[in-house]
């Protein structure tokens, strides 16, 4: 029998570089990626995440969030580990009924050893300059006028949740994209 091996989940605030760094995860470590944000709107009968927050609202896309990663988590194969890249407020998210709570979710995955969680940390400022040379069409909560200014809150909020949800934590401000995979590859070796 061969010892399981853990999904290496991504967490951050939006900006952060989880899909980016997924994606060459995926391509160096030979696995799988996934990125929620392409899955939870079918959860929610919409094709984006701009239209489940345009038609249904947050506390819906929040749903469909949450029954997308319980669905995602629940698939999960020892012997096919995958790259997870979270949307940038997954973690905080729940289904209407508040019976599923993300966080609760990802904390199991880690106690038992399903999944290692890190999370790219990057301060306002830095968030704030990538999120302003982006394409943000499909981030429908800072894409508004005071959106941007809405980040330090959210980050204020998030960021204590995230630290403590995270096995590992890699301060990516002063790091290129290269530099951030190295330190999230040895980060999961840890």
């Amino acid at each position: 029998m061969s010892v399981p091996r853990p999904d290496l989940i991504l967490l951050g605030l939006p900006g952060s570089g989880k899909t980016t760094l997924a994606e060459r995860l995926g391509r160096e470590l030979g696995r799988p990626v996934i990125d929620l944000d392409d899955r939870a709107p079918a959860y929610a009968g919409c094709s984006t995440i701009a239209e489940v927050f345009e038609r249904l609202g947050e506390a819906s896309f929040r749903d469909a969030e949450t029954r997308a990663l319980a669905d995602v988590l629940d698939a999960q194969d020892a012997d096919a580990p995958r790259i997870i890249a979270l949307g940038g407020g997954t973690p905080t998210a729940a289904t209407l009924d508040a019976s599923i709570a993300a966080a609760d979710l990802l904390r199991l995955a880690q106690d038992e050893r399903r999944a290692i969680l890190v999370y790219l940390r990057l301060s306002t400022p830095s968030l704030i300059a990538r999120l302003e040379q982006a394409d943000n069409h499909h981030r429908p909560t800072l894409t508004s006028p005071t959106g941007l200014a809405a980040l330090e809150a959210i980050h204020h909020t998030r960021d204590p949740l995230y630290q403590a949800l995270a096995g590992a934590t890699i301060e990516c401000d002063d790091l290129n994209e290269a530099q951030s995979v190295e330190a999230v590859l040895r980060a999961s070796r840890a």
